[in-house]
């Protein structure tokens, strides 16, 4: 499965994203809805891809959103590679599920948070913010704006979803 998961990893300049459009042939082939438990199940899935695949690259790992739950203060998971820190956090929303800029300025505020509860290792400087999605898609024009923005930190990362 990791070697999986190092096939599908993407990285892309948020500038290349390309402006796809959902037809309505792909809307009729979405799979039935999933229920608030089965969403959680499937993030929770998914986060546990994030973590193996940034291991996988020689990155140590707290898994906070495993351990803090809901508490885990909007970080699913801190990763470290030798003097930098990534805050990280983990949506796996189907391609037709919109993300707007709100939820990632939420995330850039929250790792804004977090480097000033933790001044005694973590800075501006020494910290990137890493908003990683499952699908590109996903992100909805504003939030695309949002992420050129260079007042902001926050990098995404694609990172497919393997179904098991």
């Amino acid at each position: 499965m990791l070697n999986k998961i190092k096939n599908l990893f993407t990285k892309e300049t948020i500038q290349e994203i390309p402006q796809k459009k959902t037809s309505i042939e792909e809307k009729s082939q979405v799979k039935k809805k999933l229920t608030y438990k089965e969403k959680i199940e499937k993030g929770k899935k998914y986060e546990i891809q994030v973590v193996e695949y940034f291991e996988m690259n020689g990155y140590k790992i707290e898994h906070r959103g495993a351990t803090k739950k809901k508490k885990d203060k909007g970080i699913d998971i801190l990763a470290k590679r030798e003097n930098t820190y990534y805050l990280i956090q983990c949506k796996n929303y189907a391609p037709t599920t919109k993300i707007k800029h709100n939820l990632i300025k939420e995330f850039n505020s929250n790792c804004l948070d977090f480097i000033n509860a933790n001044e005694n290792k973590l800075s501006k400087e020494n910290t990137k913010f890493i908003f990683a999605i499952s699908h590109r898609e996903s992100l909805e024009k504003c939030a695309i704006h949002y992420l050129k923005d260079t007042n902001n930190k926050c990098e995404f990362m694609e990172i497919k979803y393997l179904e098991s």
